[in-house]
């Protein structure tokens, strides 16, 4: 069954402690069920161990993170064990491909003990690419964005696929709970690879197109919702990738 949903507040992360614990007090004060996270990197320690001094669990709130990944929860698990995180591969995933995809990053890096979803779309990138160039037979830029529009490869993640309209990708969906250990505990994987929202739904996407010329013509800044009188937290640009 679909669950209704409210969005009761949105806030930006400051980078000090005290805006941190302002941040959290507020969630507290909200009665929130759930918070969905953009925060990225290494601003998610401060954050989940100030949920957890002012009394939130994922008892009492759950947090899904969007852009967490193994490498960053590492440090501080006990922090973040019980809450999840949403990405659309994880190392642990046990599948032939996955299990080669992370193989082989080990035999060529064999310091990188942890491989994460930005390496995973990073070489997912270069075989849609690939896949591109030989149905183009070409190297040049124009070609190989046109031929990208059909393109389809088995990936360590799964079957992925381009969207033909916005050359986004079609993906499987994974929620995975973080565990004390370090570990990762999958709990929901979509049956199907789902198809790209490049524009969420709270505005059109020329609504979009200008809201990004604000930010770049400002000088930075977040993307606002519509309507809403507060700024989400910015996405991370990722990691380097790992061939």
């Amino acid at each position: 069954a679909e669950l209704e949903e409210h969005v009761v507040g949105w806030e930006q992360l400051p980078g000090d402690r005290e805006g941190v614990a302002a941040v959290v007090a507020k969630i507290k004060a909200s009665k929130a069920d759930v918070v969905l996270s953009a925060i990225s990197g290494d601003r998610n320690a401060p954050f989940f161990r100030e949920m957890r001094a002012q009394g939130l669990t994922p008892d009492t709130v759950a947090t899904l993170s969007l852009c967490t990944t193994e490498l960053d929860t590492a440090a501080y698990a006990q922090d973040v064990a019980g809450d999840y995180v949403a990405r659309t591969w994880f190392m642990d995933l046990d599948t032939p491909g996955s299990r080669d995809f992370v193989a082989r990053v080990r035999a060529r890096v064999p310091e990188q003990a942890v491989v994460t979803e930005p390496m995973e779309a990073a070489y997912t990138g270069m075989l849609l690419w690939a896949a591109a160039v030989r149905e183009s037979g070409d190297l040049a830029t124009a070609a190989v964005r046109e031929a990208l529009k059909t393109a389809k490869v088995e990936a360590p993640s799964g079957t992925v696929k381009v969207a033909a309209d916005t050359l986004h990708l079609f993906k499987t969906a994974r929620i995975g709970r973080l565990e004390a250990d370090g570990g990762l505990t999958m709990v929901f994987t979509s049956s199907d690879a789902l198809p790209p929202t490049p524009y969420p739904a709270s505005q059109t996407p020329e609504q979009w197109h200008n809201e990004v010329k604000r930010v770049a013509g400002s000088g930075g800044g977040a993307l606002r919702p519509r309507d809403s009188p507060l700024s989400p937290i910015r996405a991370p640009t990722g990691l380097n990738p790992t061939k």
